[in-house]
């Protein structure tokens, strides 16, 4: 079969149509993503007029993010690799793995992934903060705005300095990976600096007239925003919340989706903790 190709800018429209057409709402297969992540995971592009598969070098040596596009495609793409070393399938969504193993019955073992899984959080929640399950973000918005003086802005010419400062600032800081051996603050950095190219808006949170905080998305569909970019250097308690509510207050969308944990420990207890309201389920798929 032919190689893949570098994933490029080139490549948005195309991908982006697929996705749409398919129906199909992961974080992971959005070109933001994909486009931003493509050297720190090792992807590259396989893509045709009815489907597109990112090989992902990070995953394995032939491993590839489950296939968006027309199911008749998306079946020869995977019956012509079967045959392959090493083939693997991951970022499957449930509807995903279900195919799977309808199409290709006693092929494959299927496992949960929960490190990838995406969360997703009730916008209208967040904003009124209203009952139990808030207690503890309403105490972390009260004690920002009780102790400092606070304002927002959006990422934009004037702020994106700002931005990035506070982004290089946490790249150089002491932070707990656990077992995951991907960096995101690269990442973030490119999507500041490419946020008009990827469609990306954000805003920066200020304290005492200094950047503290960046959160920074783009909209996954209509009614999904997604949050790529969250990045706090403030030791002040309430801050890193108090900074992702302020996009989730400005936003038209009515669901955010904060993407995966990675199995990182202190990304989970946070993810958790804001109450999410549902999750993306992922698996992987590898042959028997």
């Amino acid at each position: 079969m032919e190689e893949t190709q570098r994933i490029t800018l080139a490549h948005k429209e195309k991908i982006e149509a697929l996705r749409r057409a398919a129906g199909h709402t992961l974080s992971s297969h959005t070109f933001a993503s994909l486009y931003l992540w493509r050297e720190e995971m090792g992807l590259s592009l396989w893509l045709t007029e009815d489907m597109f598969a990112v090989r992902c070098g990070w995953k394995g040596k032939n491993a590839w993010f489950f296939p968006c596009g027309e199911a008749s495609a998306t079946e020869a793409f995977i019956r012509r690799r079967l045959a392959e070393p090493d083939f693997s399938l991951c970022y499957l969504r449930t509807c995903d793995a279900q195919w799977l193993e309808k199409q290709f019955p006693g092929r494959w073992k299927l496992l949960r992934v929960p490190q990838d899984d995406e969360y997703l959080y009730d916008v209208a929640g967040h904003r009124t903060l209203i009952g139990g399950a808030y207690a503890n973000m309403r105490t972390q918005v009260h004690k920002v705005e009780r102790e400092y003086q606070h304002r927002t802005e959006w990422v934009s010419d004037d702020t994106l300095d700002d931005a990035l400062r506070v982004i290089r600032q946490w790249s150089h800081g002491e932070h707990r990976f656990g077992d995951c051996t991907l960096r995101d603050d690269r990442v973030d950095e490119e999507a500041l600096l490419m946020h008009r190219e990827l469609g990306i808006t954000g805003i920066v949170l200020y304290l005492n007239d200094e950047p503290v905080a960046v959160t920074a998305g783009f909209v996954l569909d209509g009614d999904t925003f997604d949050v790529a970019v969250a990045k706090s250097v403030s030791t002040a308690q309430g801050v890193p919340y108090y900074a992702k509510r302020e996009l989730f207050m400005r936003l038209e969308q009515p669901v955010v989706n904060m993407e995966e944990d990675l199995g990182i420990p202190g990304l989970r207890r946070m993810k958790n903790g804001m109450h999410p309201v549902g999750t993306h389920e992922i698996w992987e798929a590898f042959q028997l």
